[in-house]
């Protein structure tokens, strides 16, 4: 994270159900699991997530939207 803050929601992969699919963005949405947690990302922070994790950035603080600056890398694995 460069600027701003991010809670970003994660969870195990399996057993979730795919809502929408979008190959061509290597993007996937998927119906709200009944068990997931968040972290805090601030400026200064980075996090990896594993291929058998799915994950759900953008997701607002408790003081609502903000914008952020940071940089995304991913890993053909």
């Amino acid at each position: 994270m460069i600027s701003g803050k991010e809670q970003f929601g994660y969870c195990k992969r399996e057993g979730l159900v795919l809502k929408e699919d979008h190959p061509e963005n290597d993007l996937k949405f998927y119906e709200e699991p009944a068990l997931s947690g968040t972290v805090l990302l601030l400026p200064g922070d980075m996090i990896v997530v594993a291929p058998e994790d799915a994950h759900k950035p953008r997701t607002c603080t408790a003081e609502g939207p903000e914008f952020v600056r940071k940089v995304v890398v991913k890993v053909a694995v």
